[in-house]
């Protein structure tokens, strides 16, 4: 072979090369996101099942527990909505809130409540989670029926995660548990 022709074959090996590990970077960074996409479905699933067991170990009359539960990822409040508002929500507003929520949070939180009064007429989603980046999220495994839950003043509580974490105050009252922001 002349030299020519081993030039023009280093640079089609180098070419190759190249795009091969470029091909490589890009499948593991996209791999790379699937993984952290997964590990904070696994967290929300164990938020929902950690915070559904307290309230219901929790409803007995009489039992007031303090709980800190971590929030999955990114998650920076996390809100209550009472089974009297779902049930009642023609007067619901920016009054309905306690704790400081943005304004496009109370928009969506609220039309969920009155798109599923409309189309169930039973069993609702109950608690939503805020993430920074706003997106407003309901916590499938949570409704009337499978927690039942009160909060003060029959008013939507949206607690802000400290830290990685939210600490609520939870009263038994027999049947529900109130829901309250813990000091």
């Amino acid at each position: 072979m002349n030299k020519k022709a081993q030039l023009i074959m280093q640079i089609l090996v180098f070419v190759i090369g190249l795009i091969i590990i470029g091909l490589v970077l890009l499948f593991g960074y996209s791999e790379l996101q699937n993984l952290n996409e997964r590990r904070c479905d696994t967290q929300r699933i164990q938020f929902g099942t950690q915070l559904l067991n307290e309230i219901q170990r929790n409803r007995g009359i009489g039992t007031s527990t303090v709980v800190q539960l971590g929030v999955p990822c990114e998650v920076e409040q996390v809100c209550f909505a009472g089974r009297n508002i779902l049930t009642d929500n023609q007067g619901l507003g920016p009054t309905s809130f306690s704790g400081t929520v943005r304004q496009t949070t109370q928009n969506i939180i609220i039309s969920s409540i009155q798109t599923n009064t409309q189309e169930l007429r039973g069993d609702q989603t109950n608690v939503w989670t805020v993430t920074t980046t706003g997106i407003v999220e309901p916590i499938e495994r949570f409704s009337t029926e499978s927690a039942p839950i009160q909060t003060a003043a029959d008013s939507i509580l949206c607690v802000d995660a400290q830290r990685g974490n939210i600490r609520v105050r939870l009263q038994g009252q027999g049947q529900t548990t109130r829901v309250l922001e813990a000091p």
